[in-house]
């Protein structure tokens, strides 16, 4: 009987060994048939997003001394280097043209002066005069017409006189004629001496010659005296009606208009502007300094000749330095006036703080790139930088605390963003919504605290799908 109960007994530990071996067998079987992953713990973090941007160290208030009169230098009042007060002179210009030419423009405008006064007498006066000129012209054709008419009728006077001293030089000559014949016919018959017969021919001849005389004048004034006398007159006539036209031309060409003494007034104020900005440039010789600080790029000597609109000298506060960086277009929609930004540089160790404080609206080719400038005012540590230094910046675009973040390559899929965590010994896929993201880290929601969200190895955790048995080599 116990022969019995033994065999059985022993038939029952022989199996049993046997099944615990089976069984143990067959669980290490499973574990090497799940995929062995890598994990993290999902837990209550900070993230925080930033640009990165190269840059430069600038002056922040920095002025560019420009000369504002072409000239020559008298003077240069401060050196390279130099500390100067807003206000305080930087050069001089020589003053002696300027000083010539307000000389000459001011007697120019005692000219203008003159002629402007004149102008206004005579237009006030030229209706009065030119009335008296009208007036005289009309008189001296009035008194020319007047004295044609006389020389008409002394001329008709001086014919009827001499054509009656024709008829009495005709009668004359004919009772010469008649005593000549007497007397030749009392002397032929002896009845007179010829003393008388003589005297008889004398008187005749006297009379021919006279008569002859006579109608010679006649014959001259009536072809050559009265004609040319009236044509005179004419003349006379003619040319007084001539005046009088030429001096109502005259008078019209020559009339003072509003719009001549209105050029005059124009002309006098032109000259009084150049009087005014001949003394405001004498008043501009000298350049001063518009801000406090100190002098950099100092480029004047004394005698050196400068144009009007040069720049010659900068003058550059160096204690109120910012950092110039140039943001890229595709970030730079993430950078907004206020933001936070840290400074680093290979001249200091450490870090910098600053603020950005500007943000250009248009961009600047950099290259084949189109960058934004923006000018970040640092917070304090002046004394590490130096105007021109080369500085590297990170603009802190957004800060979340108390959120849950994973790993940027436990994040997968391309529009429905998901990812694996463990549960019960399996990869399960669980979609959520990113948030904050920068280059090691993503904001998630989704997940809940203490998940083990699956990170790695890269090729499996690519290769994974929903269910798939995994063993967290990070959970033991």
């Amino acid at each position: 009987m116990w022969k019995k109960i033994l065999i059985v007994v022993l038939i029952v530990v022989v199996l049993g060994g046997g099944y615990f071996l089976i069984s143990k067998r067959s669980a290490e079987d499973v574990m090497t048939a799940m995929t062995l992953v890598k994990t993290v713990e999902a837990k209550l973090e900070s993230i925080t997003t930033a640009v990165d941007a190269d840059g430069s160290v600038i002056v922040e208030d920095e002025a560019t001394i420009k000369a504002r009169l072409a000239g020559i230098i008298r003077e240069v009042l401060v050196e390279n280097g130099q500390t100067v007060r807003a206000g305080e002179a930087i050069f001089s210009l020589d003053d002696e043209p300027l000083l010539d030419l307000l000389e000459n423009t001011r007697l120019t405008l005692e000219k203008a002066r003159g002629n402007y006064q004149t102008l206004l007498d005579t237009y006030n006066r030229q209706d009065y005069l030119n009335r008296l000129k009208i007036e005289e012209t009309e008189q001296q054709l009035a008194i020319a017409v007047t004295s044609q008419e006389k020389d008409r009728i002394t001329l008709e006077d001086q014919k009827k006189e001499t054509e009656n001293r024709v008829t009495e030089s005709t009668e004359a000559l004919a009772n010469a004629k008649e005593q000549l014949d007497k007397n030749k016919y009392l002397y032929n018959h002896q009845a007179i001496p010829y003393s008388k017969l003589q005297e008889a021919e004398d008187a005749y001849n006297k009379a021919l010659r006279s008569q002859e005389q006579v109608e010679e004048n006649l014959r001259l004034l009536v072809e050559r005296t009265i004609p040319n006398a009236l044509n005179l007159a004419q003349l006379r006539v003619d040319n007084a009606k001539n005046q009088m036209e030429y001096l109502k031309a005259t008078i019209e060409k020559e009339k003072i208009s509003q719009s001549d003494l209105e050029l005059s007034r124009i002309e006098l104020r032109k000259t009084e502007k150049q009087i005014q900005d001949i003394e405001r440039d004498l008043a501009r010789l000298t350049t001063y300094s518009p801000i406090a600080g100190t002098v950099i790029q100092l480029e004047l000597k004394d005698g050196d000749k400068v144009l009007e609109g040069v720049s010659v000298c900068k003058i550059a506060d160096l204690n109120n330095l910012i950092v110039e960086a140039f943001v890229d277009e595709i970030n730079i929609n993430q950078v907004e006036v206020g933001q936070e930004a840290v400074i680093s540089s290979d001249a200091f160790t450490g870090e910098l703080k600053g603020r950005v404080s500007f943000i250009a609206p248009v961009g600047t080719k950099v290259g084949n790139i189109n960058k934004y400038r923006t000018e970040i005012v640092i917070n304090e540590g002046q004394g590490l930088l130096k105007p021109g230094m080369f500085v590297t910046t990170e603009v802190i675009t957004n800060h979340r605390e108390e959120t849950i973040v994973v790993p940027t390559m436990a994040l997968l899929g391309q529009e429905e963003k998901f990812v694996y965590i463990v549960a019960d010994g399996k990869a399960e896929k669980r979609i959520v919504e990113i948030g904050l993201k920068n280059i090691s880290q993503v904001e998630v929601i989704g997940i809940e605290v203490g998940a083990r969200i699956i990170v790695g190895p890269f090729s499996t955790l690519h290769n994974l799908e929903d269910g798939s048995p995994v063993n967290d080599a990070d959970s033991k």
